[in-house]
């Protein structure tokens, strides 16, 4: 179901500048959320890169395991 702006604004008893700031910031919040998962790094690439650091660096050599 679509509700306009002007809608949403009467059902929360809200003015309409605020419903879209509102929707505005749950859109930017979600997108961030997102964007995080992105990046995140598994357990196991985490401890790998925490052993390659350990070892100077150069344990990427010696593995078979790349990221």
């Amino acid at each position: 179901m679509v509700e306009t702006i002007k809608e949403l604004a009467r059902k929360e008893k809200k003015s309409g500048s605020k419903v879209v700031e509102e929707l505005i910031r749950k859109s930017l919040r979600n997108r961030k959320k997102s964007e995080l998962k992105k990046i995140a790094i598994s357990s196991k690439n985490l401890k790998f890169l925490k052993g390659m650091v350990s070892l100077g660096g150069n344990a990427l050599k010696d593995s078979d395991l790349f990221l």
